[in-house]
């Protein structure tokens, strides 16, 4: 009975030390994974860190005014030169890059078409191209000038891919492009003379209506440029005769060897 007793006590001490083995080897286990992924956090950290005071300590370096590079892409996106043009568009406006793309393809690239391959009238209601004197006799009634602009009308157009290769190639390939109407008069929204998309055709061509308007006097001029890293930096001094004096500054950065914009904004 002793003998028995003291077997079972030998057997309850082994069973003991199994489970403190097994505790301290889940435990060192769970130690060991706690440590790698606290590793890995602090290295994506320092990592980040270390990118961002990269990005902070980049040393500024100032360029010429008149350099090549800043001359031409701050010819490209001021904003004093057409009434639709603004910061806050060039940020977020899909129409708006659409027409600065098209204000920057070479007229060699432009076709003629025929109105009635594209309709005579927009949704908006805008008509094809521009009207003959004998068009203009009949302009109200649309029948009538429907027909006589299918007969004989034509207008400008571009390719769709064209206008979307340029846009690209100002925003950057990953710019999330969109296929739509857009204005030629004082926005780039459609409203009067637009360039309409017709999705059958793949080309945008001109539509015209009775309208115009005017804006008022605004200058722009480069003040400051230079980069930082891969970025490249245009100040210019803003003048609106509307709103006053502005500091717009331009922000580019560098994709496949070249600039694309990035962001402006204005104080």
């Amino acid at each position: 009975m002793e003998k028995k007793e003291k077997k079972n006590n030998n057997n309850k001490g082994l069973i003991a030390i199994i489970v403190i083995l097994t505790l301290l080897v889940l435990g060192l286990g769970g130690y060991t994974i706690y440590d790698k992924q606290m590793e890995k956090k602090d290295t994506k950290e320092e990592t980040t860190k270390t990118e961002e005071v990269v990005e902070e300590t980049a040393p500024r370096v100032d360029l010429p005014l008149d350099d090549n590079n800043v001359v031409n892409l701050f010819n490209t996106f001021r904003i004093d030169n057409a009434a639709y043009k603004n910061i806050n568009d060039l940020n977020t406006s899909n129409t708006y890059k659409l027409r600065l793309a098209y204000e920057n393809i070479p007229n060699t690239n432009h076709e003629t078409i025929k109105c009635s391959e594209i309709g005579a009238f927009a949704e908006n209601g805008s008509y094809c191209g521009e009207l003959t004197t004998e068009m203009w006799a009949i302009y109200d009634d649309r029948s009538a000038l429907e027909k006589a602009i299918n007969e004989t009308g034509t207008t400008q157009a571009v390719k769709a891919n064209l206008i979307k290769a340029k846009v690209l190639e100002l925003f950057g390939k990953n710019y999330n492009y969109k296929d739509e109407s857009f204005g030629l008069d004082n926005e780039s929204k459609p409203n009067c003379h637009i360039m309409d998309y017709d999705q059958n055709k793949q080309v945008y061509a001109y539509y015209n209506c009775e309208g115009g308007g005017t804006y008022g006097l605004r200058t722009e001029e480069i003040s400051e440029a230079y980069t930082k890293g891969d970025n490249l930096y245009i100040v210019s001094n803003y003048n609106d005769e509307v709103v006053g004096n502005k500091k717009n500054t331009y922000e580019f950065t560098k994709e496949d060897g070249r600039y694309i914009f990035s962001k402006a904004t204005e104080e």
